[in-house]
């Protein structure tokens, strides 16, 4: 081979290497074994230091039907991948330009320096306001996930699906997907409605042999086929503040996420007062116990608000929260 040939090639492969920044690295995966009371999503905070990650290592594990049934001594592999996206390569320095001596440096003065927009200190994280749910005395739906191109049942975040939807298929219309829990009764028996559970956001991106596909751009949890659709609307979690107000109101805990009969901080539940009853996402409740003996068990923080009830975090626990404690 020529000396010209040689240093060609070289350069080829150079180029490739900083074009790419993760070649060269190797797929790895982490062997795990599965724990009493794991989820995917506590997996996925654990080891990726993200929970929203969780549908890579669903992914990764065809050998998981049901994402949310996931059983203890069970191996899982989880991939190394999605830490790599953060890999970047740094631009090399601009060149140093000197300036005339004859043009004078703009001095920058507390008039005419721009000030930085503060961001907004949300009191949790969007995603988390968003999957949290809330009761709803209707379902409003305007559509259904009917299937998808590979036949599979159970989508994550970048798989497509067929929808039947009312009103306009216009590109870029964005849902939420859902499903429901009916019959969400009242400590003193009364109906609630149902406990609606947004599961992901997808878009339209066109149409498929005469159907309207979509592309599931998050997933919460498992979407799955027959999942509902209603309009995407923004759900904005409520600022930190230093003092939240803690208005003069009270109600009962009526049910909490995935119908937990035990509950404890960070956990979300759902009480019986809404924006009609002058509640306002931010504001801090006591928790006392239902049973005697009526003890303050917690601290509740609203993260969103319908006209009778309310999804609330639990910011503080000192025993188990459930269905019938007090504020």
């Amino acid at each position: 081979m020529s000396r010209k040939l040689i240093i060609a090639c070289i350069v080829i492969a150079g180029s490739i290497f900083i074009l790419n920044p993760v070649f060269g690295l190797n797929l790895q995966y982490k062997d795990y074994e599965v724990k009493k009371g794991d989820t995917l999503w506590d997996i996925s905070s654990a080891e990726l230091k993200d929970p929203f990650l969780w549908p890579n290592i669903w992914k990764e594990n065809p050998g998981i039907k049901n994402p949310d049934l996931i059983y203890p001594s069970r191996h899982i592999r989880i991939p190394v991948y999605p830490a790599q996206k953060q890999v970047r390569l740094s631009p090399p320095p601009a060149p140093e330009i000197s300036a005339p001596k004859e043009t004078a440096r703009k001095v920058e003065t507390p008039e005419t320096k721009k000030k930085p927009t503060p961001k907004k200190g949300y009191l949790i994280n969007k995603n988390l306001a968003i999957m949290s749910g809330y009761i709803s005395p209707v379902i409003t739906s305007v559509g259904t996930i009917k299937g998808t191109p590979t036949g599979r049942t159970m989508l994550g975040k970048g798989d497509y699906a067929y929808i039947d939807v009312s009103g306009d298929t216009t590109v870029g219309r964005k849902f939420y997907t859902f499903r429901y829990t009916s019959d969400i009764k009242h400590p003193d028996g009364k109906n609630l409605g149902y406990l609606i559970e947004i599961t992901g956001i997808a878009k339209i991106i066109g149409n498929e042999t005469g159907n309207t596909k979509i592309v599931i751009t998050r997933a919460f949890r498992a979407i799955n086929v027959n999942d509902y659709l209603q309009d995407y609307f923004e759900i904005e979690p409520p600022l930190k503040v230093a003092k939240p107000r803690m208005p003069d109101i009270h109600g009962v805990v009526v049910t909490a996420r995935d119908l937990r009969e035990i509950n404890a901080q960070n956990d979300i539940v759902y009480i019986d007062k809404g924006s009609a009853d002058g509640v306002l996402a931010g504001d801090e409740f006591n928790i006392i116990a239902g049973k005697y003996p009526h003890i303050p068990i917690g601290k509740i923080i609203i993260i969103l608000t319908k006209n009778k009830t309310s999804t609330a975090l639990i910011t503080k626990s000192i025993h188990i929260i459930k269905r019938g404690d007090t504020f």
